[in-house]
Order: structure tokens, then C-alpha cells, then sequence
């Protein structure tokens, strides 16, 4: 079984104000570096993280980890368009994660949790966590649907895909906050830092 990621790293950060989340430090990490290092664990074939927005910027935060780069040149319009990118440059693997590039609580040790519960069934369908309503993210994209998002028109973000198609997907019941915390806002940080603090100490 074959793992690649596609990471979402090119939008325009707007409700952080003047900073780019992604380069912002928890733990002394940039945000989209915690990602990267923890997908890039659970890949066989290198990630590909797509970038946009202040590209010059975010580039130097994934220096020297193996990762495939992809610039989307028009990331205004919008996450579907990253997402067409980066599956169109993710390897030909069995099983793609389609990752946010600011969930900074994720580890490899989450992601493989979750690409074993994937695994573990045979129905080839799109694994997308879940705790009670609330969805989270990543998802798991199986080989045998990847040309089906990539065909579906102009609106092909995975979320929209999946809400589109629920027969195309199954849940990942978990109560792991990772899967469903992200990093948006000022406060968002503060809060992400003061957590990473309590669970250092």
C-alpha cells in the first residue's frame, strides 16, 4: 500500500490579518512545517505541498524536507483550484491525503491511526473524520476515486466532493481534536501556542 499527501498551502491567510499563518510558530515550529513533518512520515512518495500566496515567503519554512513544490498561480480562485493541482502532481499512489496546511496538531502517529481504520475496509471510499456532525480533516482519497474528483467540474474541493457524493465516503469516528482544530485567527494561534506549552510541560 503506497501513501502520498497533497498539502493546501496557498490561500491568503486573510483572518490572521497582516501575518501569514503559515509561517507563524508554535512550539518554535512554523505551522506549515509541523504539517509537512508529519505527512511526510506517512508517505512513501513525497507530499506535494501547493503554494500561492506569499509563495517567497512560505517556500524557506519547508527547506530540506522531501517534498514535491507546486505554485498555483491564480490561488484566488480558491482551494478547488490548489486541490486540482496538487492531485494532478501527486504520485499515482493507492491512497492520497488531502491535508490543510495549518492543522499544526496533527501527528504522524494521528495520520497513521487514520490510514489504518482507511485500510481496513474494502469498499474504496473516501475516509473523512468525524466526531458527532462536525467534519474535520484530512480525508483519505483511494486511487480508484481520484479521477472522479479530478473530473467533476470546476468545484472539485474535496469538500465540496464529498458532500456532493456521501455514498462515496466513509467516516473516521474519532474525538481527536487534530483532525478538527486549525489555525485562522490571532486567537487561534494564541490558543495553539498555549496548548502546545501545557502539553510540553
Amino acid at each position: 500500500m503506497t501513501t502520498t499527501a497533497v498539502i493546501l498551502a496557498a490561500g491568503f491567510s486573510t483572518r490572521m490579518g497582516a501575518d501569514n499563518k503559515l509561517v507563524l510558530e508554535v512550539g518554535g515550529v512554523p505551522v506549515l512545517r509541523r504539517v509537512a513533518e508529519a505527512v511526510s512520515a506517512v508517505c512513501d512518495i513525497p507530499p506535494v505541498v501547493v503554494l500561492g500566496y506569499q509563495n517567497a515567503l512560505v517556500r524557506p519554512v519547508l527547506e530540506g524536507l522531501n517534498v514535491t513544490l507546486v505554485t498555483n498561480p491564480d490561488p484566488a480562485a480558491g482551494q478547488a483550484s490548489s486541490v486540482r493541482l496538487g492531485l494532478e502532481a501527486a504520485g499515482q499512489a493507492d491512497e492520497t491525503l488531502v491535508v490543510l496546511g495549518d492543522q499544526p496538531f496533527l501527528t504522524a502517529q494521528n495520520l497513521m491511526a487514520m490510514l489504518e481504520a482507511h485500510r481496513a475496509r474494502s469498499d474504496n471510499l473516501i475516509t473523512v473524520p468525524m466526531q458527532g456532525e462536525e467534519r474535520g480533516n484530512p480525508i483519505v482519497l483511494p486511487r480508484s476515486l481520484k479521477a472522479a474528483i479530478l473530473s467533476d467540474g470546476t468545484k472539485i474541493g474535496c469538500g465540496s466532493f464529498t458532500r456532493k457524493h456521501p455514498e462515496l465516503t466513509a467516516p473516521y469516528l474519532t474525538s481527536e481534536p487534530a483532525f478538527f482544530r486549525d489555525v485562522d485567527t490571532p486567537q487561534d494561534l494564541a490558543n495553539a501556542r498555549e496548548s502546545h506549552e501545557g502539553r510540553v510541560a
